[in-house]
């Protein structure tokens, strides 16, 4: 009876497993469902994005056709998947065009460079050969085609030999070609030139022509007209030309008692007339006096020279001299490069660099009248920071004093186990290295025992 029981109560329990299958199932299955149901969906990206940019930036964006907003580059559009058409446009630089395919989700980045609007310009002119000049730069002959211009206004000069010239201006305003014709006109007038007496020597615009009678074509304007002849004064006048017409011109001439024409070599000799100071080398003196003067020149570094001179009247009686050398001169060399020299306390120049770095070019001093003259060196480096001496300039010679050679502290040296110096190097190679700590000290250290040497600079103490 037990064994019985026990197996009906295993069915039972087994029937109740069985239906609580049978419902938990679709409950289970319903509850499933509505948990996914409430869940929240997560958005699907409908749009792309277009990042542009341009070189220059600020261009104007136009996309397929549409101006949706105002929007100038560097931007980011959120645009409808598919194909788009993109213009940029800013002022002064030509439009560019482009496809672009966006897709959803997706970002896609153009980088676009602007080309700058050129326009050009054909110049003509009748006659052609005229010069065509643009901000004071003459840019060719017509007919003449200048390109790559920006936008903007423009102007030019025109001008051709014997004729009017002529200033146009032009506008660009893109890349459209312009063509430009210039009619120049004839300005030439005609000059006759005389003279009382004739044969006077005729300079127009101070350019040498001819002799009286004279007769030339000029250009209309404002003309400068000199004329001269010998024994008599030299005269002037302007003289205005119309084209298309003939002026005549007479210039009486007025007779010179005599002049003298001084002349000396070298120049600059101041000249003396019966000791009055008239001026220096090359001197004209006019309207003097037939006779006999005592004429002096003088020229610092130079002796004196005195002679007798005569005028001839309506003549001009050419005076020669040639003038010896009274100064002499220093050729000095001072070692190292770079040290200042005063000549009597003035400065006179500073030591440059020779055949090498420490050797100094030789410095010619001339036009010293004979005498005692000092010179001081100067060097922020040197010790004693200055030194003078005395040289004595003897007349029409030149003194060449022994090469002076200055202490002047070029380096950094390092040597081991020892304070770190400033010092005047002389030798450094790679075996040895000869220097000097101080004047009258010479120094000679292996190589090996060198920790450090290089070229003092500014901010080294």
């Amino acid at each position: 009876m037990g064994q019985i029981e026990d197996n009906q109560t295993f069915r039972s329990i087994k029937s109740e497993k069985k239906m609580m299958k049978t419902y938990l199932a679709p409950a289970i299955s319903l509850g499933i469902l509505l948990m996914t149901s409430c869940a929240p969906e997560k958005p699907r990206a409908t749009k792309g994005q277009l990042e542009l940019n341009s070189n220059p930036q600020g261009a104007d964006i136009l996309v397929d056709s549409t101006l949706k907003s105002k929007k100038q580059t560097p931007v980011i559009l959120s645009l409808s998947p598919g194909t788009h058409l993109v213009k940029l446009s800013r002022d002064n630089y030509l439009p560019l065009w482009r496809y672009v395919k966006i897709s959803a989700g997706r970002k896609v980045t153009l980088n676009l460079k602007l080309t700058p609007v050129r326009g050009a310009v054909l110049i003509n002119s009748e006659p052609v050969g005229a010069k065509v000049v643009m901000d004071g730069k003459n840019q060719g002959i017509t007919p003449l085609v200048i390109t790559d211009l920006k936008p903007g206004e423009y102007s030019a000069q025109i001008e051709h030999l014997n004729r009017a010239p002529r200033m146009v201006k032009w506008t660009v305003n893109g890349v459209r070609p312009q063509k430009i014709s210039v009619l120049l006109e004839s300005d030439i007038g005609v000059l006759v030139l005389k003279t009382e007496p004739s044969r006077a020597k005729v300079y127009i615009d101070d350019k040498i022509c001819g002799f009286t009678p004279y007769k030339t074509e000029l250009q209309e304007g404002r003309h400068n007209v000199r004329v001269k002849l010998n024994g008599f004064a030299e005269a002037k006048s302007a003289v205005d030309i119309v084209r298309d017409k003939t002026t005549d011109k007479t210039i009486k001439l007025i007779r010179l008692p005599g002049s003298f024409e001084f002349r000396s070599s070298p120049e600059g000799a101041v000249v003396y007339i019966n000791n009055r100071s008239y001026g220096k080398t090359p001197l004209t003196v006019p309207d003097l006096q037939s006779g006999k003067y005592k004429v002096r020149v003088e020229k610092s570094g130079f002796d004196s020279i005195s002679r007798d001179a005569y005028i001839t009247e309506g003549r001009t009686n050419v005076v020669e001299f040639t003038l010896k050398r009274n100064t002499g001169g220093i050729d000095l060399i001072i070692n190292p490069p770079g040290v200042t020299v005063y000549l009597n306390g003035k400065k006179y120049s500073t030591t440059t660099e020779g055949e090498s770095k420490n050797l100094s070019k030789v410095i010619h001093i001339r036009n010293l009248p004979a005498g005692t003259y000092y010179i001081m060196l100067a060097h922020k480096r040197m010790v004693p920071s200055t030194k003078k001496y005395k040289i004595v300039v003897k007349k029409a010679a030149i003194t060449r004093p022994k090469p002076i050679n200055l202490w002047v502290a070029n380096s950094v040296l390092k040597v081991k186990d020892e304070p770190q110096i400033i010092a005047l190097v002389y030798e450094e190679n790679d075996k040895r290295v000869i220097y000097s700590p101080e004047p009258g000290v010479k120094i000679t250290r292996k190589r090996s025992e060198i920790e450090l040497v290089r070229p003092l600079t500014e901010t080294d103490q």
